[in-house]
């Protein structure tokens, strides 16, 4: 189970999870359906940091992820609630799962739409989103838009005692894509040795209003873009943000 980019981000990592969750929360609990549906389905769970948010609040949590090992540490992170019943993990595609429990919220966080490739694929996450939540009932996910990709073109350097870590980031124009570069090395519990890992990660940039006729195509109504620390402020150009919130 060894994957140390992996261990980066549960090391040092996860604060995005923390940064959102309040306003999801605050902004679930002001709906009617709050009221009678307190399950949540968190889609690319990854290690499991915003369902623990959610699991502090005595919310029931259903996350799924293709990648088995960001599941296995999504049940480590979380087995105390794994252990009261009120959160299970499962291994599924965004784009292609079903699910016999209805969710009052669904959510996608941390970039976990741009990285779809193509209007297929999403309009596929968005459809079995769609058949997974009860009338009424919300998907929230973040987004980062043209404009915050494009300005990914840059390398950051973090470095501590524990880990060196090495960002670099282009825009590819002709793919309509965000690369991410992310490797450096990192040190191994108990030992003075460190590890050299490597990934390549891609963000695939859309238009909100692709992303506004991708979801009223699906059956999501009542479309709206938000900040991500306010979701009932409303954007009037979301292609003005570098990320905003998707709400429907």
């Amino acid at each position: 189970m060894e994957n140390h980019s992996l261990k980066y981000t549960i090391k040092y990592g996860g604060t995005f999870a923390q940064k959102i969750a309040p306003s999801i929360i605050s902004f679930y609990q002001q709906q009617k359906i709050s009221k009678t549906n307190r399950d949540i389905l968190d889609i690319c769970c990854g290690t499991g940091q915003l369902a623990l948010e959610f699991l502090k609040e005595n919310y029931y949590v259903l996350g799924i992820d293709l990648s088995p090992h960001m599941l296995f540490y999504a049940r480590k992170n979380n087995r105390e609630y794994i252990q009261k019943g009120l959160v299970e993990f499962k291994e599924a595609d965004a784009s292609n799962f079903s699910l016999e429990t209805k969710f009052g919220l669904a959510i996608a966080s941390y970039d976990a739409i741009n990285h779809l490739e193509g209007a297929l694929l999403l309009k596929d996450c968005f459809q079995c989103v769609y058949n997974s939540v009860v009338i009424k009932g919300y998907f929230i996910f973040d987004l980062n838009t043209r404009l915050g990709l494009e300005r990914w073109n840059s390398i950051n350097i973090n470095e501590s005692k524990k880990f060196l870590l090495i960002i670099k980031g282009v825009f590819d124009r002709e793919n309509n894509r965000a690369i991410t570069r992310v490797s450096g090395f990192i040190k191994e519990e108990d030992s003075n040795l460190y590890s050299h890992f490597e990934e390549v990660v891609y963000n695939y940039a859309y238009d909100m209003s692709e992303i506004r006729k991708l979801l009223k195509s699906t059956g999501w109504r009542n479309i709206y873009f938000a900040n991500i620390l306010d979701l009932n402020n409303k954007i009037k150009n979301p292609e003005a943000e570098e990320r905003v919130l998707a709400i429907a």
